[in-house]
């Protein structure tokens, strides 16, 4: 009798722990620049801009849910409140979140602890301003690249422009 005491005791512990955990998902997007002459980002989360190497822009969405279950990840996973888009008009290229809204989430638990943590990383021809909402190309030449499909994510807005001689 005291063991199945000590066994159910241990599997409502466990369920517990499940239901208060912290669940973290990486997500990553890569947006190829077209002909461009401004990118702009609409992005919902706590968002870093950063240059690199790469001649493409990476999108890195780090989100960490506290007091949620793997369940609740996986169903706003699915329901594309991380997710990313692109759309290109003239030549202008705008990459924006899908979900810009983020309603607190509520559980039979209390409210989930939703961290967004977005980086995104320019190549290395932009300069990025000091208040990080915008860039400036400086690179010699046109951008030859293609957005081969577009990609969806996030609340802030951060303007990186592109302008050359050609222009």
């Amino acid at each position: 009798m005291r063991k199945h005491c000590f066994i159910l005791v241990l599997m409502c512990l466990l369920t517990s722990v499940e239901m208060h955990a912290q669940f973290s998902k990486s997500l990553h997007d890569v947006f190829e620049l077209e002909e461009a002459k401004e990118l702009r980002f609409d992005v919902a989360g706590n968002v870093k801009v950063e240059n690199w190497k790469g001649g493409v822009i990476l999108v890195e969405t780090k989100v960490d849910l506290f007091n949620a279950s793997r369940d609740l990840l996986n169903f706003l996973l699915e329901s594309q409140r991380y997710t990313i888009v692109a759309d290109v008009v003239d030549y202008e290229l705008t990459i924006a979140s899908i979900s810009k809204d983020r309603n607190s989430i509520q559980t039979k638990e209390g409210i989930v602890d939703e961290q967004v943590n977005v980086t995104i990383r320019v190549p290395e021809d932009f300069i990025i301003s000091e208040d990080r909402t915008s860039a400036t190309y400086i690179g010699s030449g046109p951008v030859i690249s293609k957005i081969d499909q577009l990609h969806p994510k996030r609340d802030s807005t951060v303007v990186a422009k592109k302008t050359n001689e050609e222009r």
